[in-house]
Order: C-alpha cells, then structure tokens, then sequence
C-alpha cells in the first residue's frame, strides 16, 4: 500500500474498531447494570434494542452522506458525536434514560459502516485484503470492549457509569485525528478511479439475496453477542470462585479472548476471499459457525472453550466475504448506499435479535439462545449457494 491508503485503511480500521468497542460495552457491563436496576435479562434486552436499531437504522443516511460530504466528514461526525453523547449514558439512573440515551449513541455508531466500508471498498487497490485489515479491526474492537469495561469498572472501580464516561477521550482524540485527515480523500477518490478498468452493474437478485442473508446474521449476531457474559458467568462461575476471581471480570474477560480470535478469523477470511468463490466460502463459514454455536450452548467449561475458539474463528469470518459480495455486485459510486442498506439489516433489522435472545434466556436459560442460534445458522448455510457463480470467483 502507499502511504496515503495505509493512512486511509488505518484511521478507517481505527474508527472500526471504537465503534464495536462501544457496541460490545453493554454487554461487558449487562450484569452490573442488571444489579443496579434490579433488571432482568428480558428487561435489559428491551433496553439495549433501540440502541442496535438505530445502529442500523441510521446506515442509510450515512451512505448519503459519506456521498455528500465524504467519508472522513462523516466519520469524524460519528466520532464527535459519540464522545459527546457517552457522558450521558453514564449520568442515567433509570432503565428508560438508559434506553433514551443508548438510542442516541446507536444514532451516531451507525453513521460509521456505510462511510468505513465505502472508503475502503473505493480506496484500496487490493479491497479484498482490505476488508480483511477493516474485519480484523472491528473484532479487535469487539475483544476490547467487554475486556476495558470490566476493566474500568471492576479493576479500577469506576462502576459501570465511570466506565462509560471515560469511553469519550478515544473518540474525542480519534475525532480530531480523522479530521484532520480529510484533505486526502479527493486525491484518494481520484487515484481509485484510475485504478478501475471494468465497469461493473447492479445483480439485483443476487443483491436481494445476500441482503437478506446479512439481515439474518444480524439477528443471530445480536443474539449471540448480547448475552454472551451471561452464558459464560453460569458457565465459569464455579471456577471463578475456586481461583477466588470475580466472576462478572472472568466472564469479560473469556469474551475477550474468544473475539479476539474472531479478529484473525476475519483477517484469514479476506486473504481467502481473493482465492475462493465466495458463496462457497461464506457457506463453508456457517456451517462451521453452526456446529460451533449448538455446541457452545450444550457444553460444560471445556467443551464452552473449545467450540468458544472455534465460534470466534468461524462466526466473524463472514463479515469480509459478504461485504466482498456487496462490491462485486454494485457499481464503485453505490457503495455508500449498498453498505447503508447492508447496515441496516445487520444492525436495524438485526436488533430483534437482543429481544428474541432475552426472552429466549429468561425463560429457557442462556445455553438454549446459542442452541437456536446455531440451527438457524446451519439452515443458513445452503443461502450462499444460489449465488450466480460467475459473480463470485476471484475477480
């Protein structure tokens, strides 16, 4: 890469990581806010779904304006914007005002996706690898966020609103920093567009396929993520008090050793989608996520570790190869829009997963929420297939 696309690909990777670094804060923290409303699962999970609805609801304004005003414009509007609304989703102190102001930070989070992947899809000569690079950033993001909650609030005994407070400063620095670097983008844009010598046009069938493939990955995917420290403090409980550890810090803890994983899952993914066709890839990935997630439901602590490896590895994997799908199936200039719409049914239609998953897990335990989650990706698995071949072969 020359050095203006390693400046692009980097901020763009930073600004991917912040964004599920906020996301997954509430579900490193579900448990603390859960003692001090006297909450239940159910409850909290009503309280978390506008925040991921707007997450993705908000996505297909931000393609818009990643097309209006840029994609660095737009990502320093979601920075700024988030580290001015965390303070108030630590100075809430009823589950409504947490819901209200968890709404408003999904608002600005959802601004990042369609904005990141445009400019990374447009801007790097190599966007395969590069979505790897970005995949490989949000789930580095998804590992920290449980791990630096825990770590705020129980280690340094901030509790979970000092914890959310002290969120703001990395998005208020990244902010200026992103800024600063929007002098690049129309010779980036300009150099890209060299760069391109086939013209390519919309598939709508097969964009309509993977859309819906994208939106039921979101919902298993906030379904599995939301009440993931749940599952693991029933599961790791008994350990932590024989090591005389706090079982909500080795809950956060395990998570994000498991994401972390998924970080080089998707970084393996986008090397392999230059040499694979993707449906067949991105079929290969759920039927490994399936079994890894039935598996991780039924399991006692060294069957949850191993097939929690082997959930982190498989699950993310997916996202570089179906955004990989998206940019072979829409013209350069639609990308902005197209990732809007995938956002939104990742995000917006996927935030009944948190729902479903609570009700799911108050009623019939957290290891039943991975059980269902793991079928529904196995019955997913044969989706990828009915691509048109032709589309998906390395390029």
């Amino acid at each position: 890469m020359r050095l203006s696309e390693k400046k692009v690909v980097g901020f763009v990777c930073a600004s991917h990581s912040m964004v599920h670094i906020a996301e997954l804060y509430f579900a490193g923290l579900l448990l603390y806010m859960e003692a001090d409303f006297g909450a239940s699962h159910e409850t909290m999970g009503k309280v978390q779904m506008p925040f991921a609805f707007f997450f993705g609801a908000t996505a297909p304004l931000a393609g818009w304006l990643a097309g209006r005003l840029g994609s660095f414009n737009t990502l320093t509007l979601y920075l700024a914007g988030c580290a001015l609304t965390l303070p108030l989703v630590a100075f809430t102190n009823t589950p409504l005002q947490l819901t209200l102001a968890l709404a408003l930070l999904g608002i600005f989070v959802g601004l990042y996706h369609p904005a990141g992947l445009s400019g990374i899809s447009r801007l790097s000569h190599r966007p395969g690898r590069a979505l790897g690079y970005h995949g490989f950033a949000g789930n580095f993001g998804l590992a920290m966020g449980p791990f630096i909650a825990v770590l705020t609030a129980d280690a340094l005994g901030l509790g979970w609103r000092g914890s959310y407070a002290l969120l703001c400063l990395p998005f208020g620095v990244l902010a200026m920093l992103v800024y600063r670097l929007s002098r690049l983008e129309p010779a980036a844009h300009a150099a890209a567009a060299e760069r391109r010598t086939t013209r390519v046009h919309f598939d709508l069938p097969a964009l309509a396929l993977v859309l819906l493939i994208v939106g039921g990955n979101g919902i298993l995917y906030r379904m599995v993520l939301t009440f993931f420290t749940a599952r693991l403090d029933g599961v790791f409980a008994p350990v932590a008090e024989a090591w005389n550890l706090g079982p909500k810090m080795l809950s956060g803890i395990i998570m994000s050793g498991f994401l972390l994983i998924g970080a080089a899952g998707q970084l393996a993914s986008g090397y392999l989608s230059e040499h694979f066709s993707l449906g067949k890839l991105l079929a290969a990935i759920f039927l490994l996520s399936g079994i890894s997630l039935i598996l991780f439901g039924l399991g006692g602590v060294v069957v949850v570790i191993l097939s929690g490896c082997a959930f982190g590895s498989f699950f993310f994997a997916a996202q570089p190869v179906a955004n990989g799908l998206l940019s072979r199936l829409t013209p350069p200039e639609q990308h902005g829009f197209v990732y809007g719409l995938s956002s939104f049914f990742t995000f917006g239609v996927g935030s009944i997963g948190s729902y479903i998953g609570g009700v799911v897990a108050t009623r019939h335990g957290e290891g039943t929420v991975y059980v269902a989650a793991g079928i529904a990706t196995l019955v997913m698995a044969g989706l990828p297939l009915l691509l048109p071949t032709h589309r998906m072969s390395r390029p």
